[in-house]
């Protein structure tokens, strides 16, 4: 198992120096050639918006909505588990939490999103357990699995874990000592990414918390491994009918946070082997532009929520965006412009146009003059 990991990882390194041979070349042939590359773009927003729309229509949704704390709370922390779909999964991330030695009270509340298959009733056969909460509810998606958790938070703290992933031994102890000890309002530990059922031995680090500062662009920008001071969920959802709903914890969750603490151990198992996840599958779908309408969403409730639209921000708009290029990059050419102009269109409403944006000024000028045609070639080598 050692000498497939190590050749995992040599073949990782071995592609990540080819990839960077391959864009030092690109950069070149960029430079020599700028002035034949340029090409602003005729197409208008009112335009653009109708081919997106056409090619996959934007879902209706939001990150904003007041949930119940329980004051004072029953539970040091609760656990959110959505589940769909997932019976080879479920009772393997179950256990996985329900095993955990730890002094905190938690609840675990496992939200079956309307299984077809055994989901629901592998889910019930852990309720007579007083720790655990089973919600059926008809589909929703993802986020709307966690929302209807949600809609009542009883723990100080916040988890979420994904049903096909597991919790690693003295996760539960690790985070919220950590939690406790800091005052901290977010506690990340590290991952295992498992590749195969036989990768169960974890490798595990020593070493003490970290404070990082900001916590957007030092925290992953997903919820799971980590605790959350449930307070930031008072107001905060997942945006419901998107893909790529995580983005809301980096545009509206990590501004708010001045606490935020990094931890070397591992907490959580990570399962890359699951071949029918989100993330195996979405760039052969349309449904893939969902990448732009969700930053859409978040950046207009963000500059509505009045959250500081510093350097770290305008960073992390930017790296969206490289992100986004790369999510849609199977779609026709005609909804790839499309996507480029409505971003223009959110740079230029959302972000400060004296913006000085680092790596990235470059790129914000081909934006905001939107030359299409140096930022096709600008993203080939990013």
């Amino acid at each position: 198992m050692r000498m497939i990991r190590a050749f995992r990882e040599c073949a990782r390194n071995v592609k990540a120096m080819l990839k960077k041979v391959y864009r030092l070349f690109l950069k070149l042939f960029y430079v020599l050639n700028q002035s034949r590359l340029s090409n602003v773009s005729t197409l208008n927003v009112c335009e653009a918006e109708r081919i997106l729309q056409n090619y996959s229509p934007k879902p209706e949704g939001t990150s904003i909505r007041e949930n119940k704390l329980q004051c004072p709370f029953l539970y040091e922390l609760q656990i959110i588990v959505p589940a769909y779909n997932v019976e080879k999964y479920l009772r393997q991330c179950l256990e996985s939490i329900l095993g955990q030695k730890t002094k905190y009270r938690y609840h675990v509340t496992i939200v079956d999103d309307g299984s077809v298959d055994t989901t629901g009733a592998i889910a019930d056969s852990y309720a007579a357990d007083p720790r655990v909460t089973v919600i059926h509810q008809e589909n929703r998606g993802f986020s709307g699995a966690r929302n209807r958790a949600l809609e009542t938070i009883t723990g100080k703290y916040l988890m979420f874990v994904d049903s096909d992933d597991m919790l690693a031994d003295h996760a539960i102890e690790t985070l919220v000592d950590t939690a406790e000890e800091k005052h901290a309002q977010i506690v990340q530990g590290a991952f295992f990414d498992m590749y195969s059922e036989s990768e169960i031995v974890i490798p595990q680090k020593t070493g003490s918390a970290k404070r990082v500062e900001p916590a957007l662009g030092n925290l992953t920008g997903f919820p799971c491994g980590k605790v959350f001071d449930s307070r930031l969920f008072q107001n905060l959802i997942f945006p419901e009918g998107f893909w790529f709903e995580d983005s809301a914890m980096s545009f509206l969750c990590y501004p708010r946070v001045t606490e935020a603490y990094v931890l070397p151990q591992t907490v959580y198992i990570y399962r890359r082997a699951n071949p029918n996840s989100i993330s195996n599958t979405f760039s052969q779908k349309p449904k893939c532009i969902d990448t732009f309408y969700v930053i859409e969403l978040l950046m207009r409730e963000h500059y509505e929520q009045n959250l500081p639209a510093d350097q770290t921000y305008l960073e992390k708009v930017f790296r969206q965006i490289e992100l986004n290029e790369k999510r849609i990059r199977n779609v026709p050419e005609k909804v790839k412009e499309a996507v480029f102009i409505l971003t223009a269109d959110l740079v230029e409403r959302f972000l400060p146009a004296t913006v000085q944006s680092g790596k990235y000024q470059r790129l914000n000028e081909m934006i905001r003059q939107r030359d299409y045609g140096l930022y096709r070639q600008y993203v080939k080598w990013h």
